[in-house]
């Protein structure tokens, strides 16, 4: 066991696969970062126009609150304008600030760790079947050994990766929110001194992140093992999560999204939509089910196959 673990450990820094998936988790956060900055210089540029063109009427209208009203042809208008591109630009700027910040690593982990995580699943038993690295390592280690192995020391530098990538993010968010703050120049918008934020939340975004993560990463490797071939697992996890229309409220794309819209109130430049509502400990069961199913099925086959055919 203790020679498997060794064996894996530097195969990940040898092949430089521990810096790749770092430098993918990272660029997934402050991507987040990214888009939350270009919403608010959206919405900052749409208040400077309403005030430029209200100008004669914006001490008594942004105090006033605004509406939307709704025609029937699907259509609405928004009035008020001031005021609602006031209120926007508030939330625009906590989204980019430091205390969203973590969540907002949760929140990307949902829209981007579908696919990342499948692929990082797939591709690291794939290669070593592609390569006939399984049938000399079997020889030597033994098949539980290798699997056991080869699995934690994926998990765990997947969970090292993330939760570095989130702290750099985190650091970075500092930096995105200074420069957020210098685009509002109207005298119009206070900039509060710091925002309100729930950290048991946060904390609990946390480890919805990381269960997202193992999630799909056991997905990825343990349909790989079934077909030995990456793209199916990849295919059918994509075409699930991406490109299909919601056939059921207990699928798993809408039990992970139940339970973060249930916890986590994501706000932020991504709009995740729920399709069904179910209960937390309903969703926690079936989603369990479905890791706990895929993990039995793929170390079924892998027993059962000849490592050397």
């Amino acid at each position: 066991m203790k020679y498997s673990l060794g064996t894996e450990v530097r195969y990940w820094f040898l092949s430089g696969r521990i810096f790749i998936i770092f430098a993918s988790i990272l660029f997934v956060f402050l991507f987040g970062e990214y888009l939350n900055f270009e919403g608010l210089k959206d919405v900052n540029v749409c208040f400077n126009h309403s005030e430029e063109f209200l100008k004669d009427h914006v001490e008594e209208m942004i105090q006033e609150p605004y509406s939307v009203e709704t025609f029937e042809n699907g259509r609405s208008t928004i009035l008020n304008p001031i005021s609602y591109y006031k209120d926007e630009v508030i939330n625009r700027l906590y989204y980019c600030s430091p205390y969203y910040a973590l969540r907002q690593c949760s929140e990307m982990a949902l829209v981007a760790f579908p696919i990342l995580m499948t692929v990082i699943g797939a591709l690291c038993i794939e290669s070593d079947y592609r390569k006939n690295i399984v049938k000399l390592r079997v020889a030597s280690e033994g098949k539980t050994n290798y699997l056991l192995c080869k699995q934690a020391v994926m998990i765990g530098f997947c969970a090292l990766t993330t939760i570095i990538a989130t702290i750099v993010a985190f650091l970075t968010s500092f930096n995105v929110y200074d420069r957020a703050k210098k685009l509002i120049t109207s005298k119009w918008i206070n900039i509060p001194e710091d925002f309100s934020t729930d950290g048991v939340k946060t904390f609990l975004g946390m480890l919805f992140m990381l269960f997202v993560m193992l999630f799909f990463l056991e997905a990825g490797f343990c349909l790989t093992c079934v077909f030995k071939n990456a793209l199916v697992p990849i295919l059918i996890i994509d075409g699930l999560w991406y490109f299909t229309k919601s056939f059921s409220k207990y699928e798993p794309r809408n039990l992970l999204t139940n339970l973060a819209l249930k916890n986590l109130d994501f706000g932020g430049a991504i709009h995740v939509q729920l399709h069904g509502e179910v209960s937390v400990l309903i969703s926690v069961l079936i989603l369990s089910m479905c890791l706990l199913l895929v993990c039995l099925l793929g170390f079924f086959v892998y027993r059962k196959r000849s490592a050397f055919n």
